[in-house]
């Protein structure tokens, strides 16, 4: 299904979104940076673990703000997300929500055990700052996706 012109199977957010989380990420950065000064002058442990955790987690972020997508492979749907990468096997996926406000996959475990992945990158606006594009365009992937899952391969 080529969902908004991608030619593929995949989501990738759109620029406005990956702009507005590398300036989170920068955020996130800078705070690191002014903790690690403070922790210089101060010599205080919890400030350099506090500035290390901070920078770090921004670090990551950074980084993986232009790797984020969604994607639906012969077997598993991939949800490379801003700070983790999880691979759902197709067959167990139970529920895929499809409504862009609270985007979130269902999936049992070999060993039958309950999950749930969100996909935060598809999440819309509550209070309906999304543009109504973007919004439309998250819920037909998202149904895609319901589709998808449940055909057999």
């Amino acid at each position: 299904m080529d969902v908004g012109g991608w030619g593929v199977p995949e989501y990738r957010p759109e620029n406005w979104w990956r702009f507005l989380n590398a300036f989170g990420a920068a955020v996130l950065l800078a705070l690191g940076l002014v903790l690690a000064v403070f922790a210089v002058q101060s010599v205080d442990p919890w400030a350099y673990a506090l500035s290390g955790l901070t920078l770090s987690v921004g670090g990551l972020w950074a980084v993986r703000v232009p790797r984020v997508r969604v994607v639906c492979t012969n077997d598993s749907l991939v949800v490379v997300g801003s700070l983790w990468t999880r691979r759902v096997p197709r067959r167990a996926i139970t529920s895929v929500d499809h409504d862009p406000h609270k985007a979130i996959v269902g999936w049992r475990t070999a060993r039958g055990g309950w999950r749930f992945t969100p996909l935060t990158m598809l999440w819309g606006g509550t209070y309906g700052w999304m543009p109504q594009r973007s919004r439309g365009t998250r819920s037909r992937f998202l149904r895609h996706v319901q589709t998808w899952s449940r055909r057999t391969n």
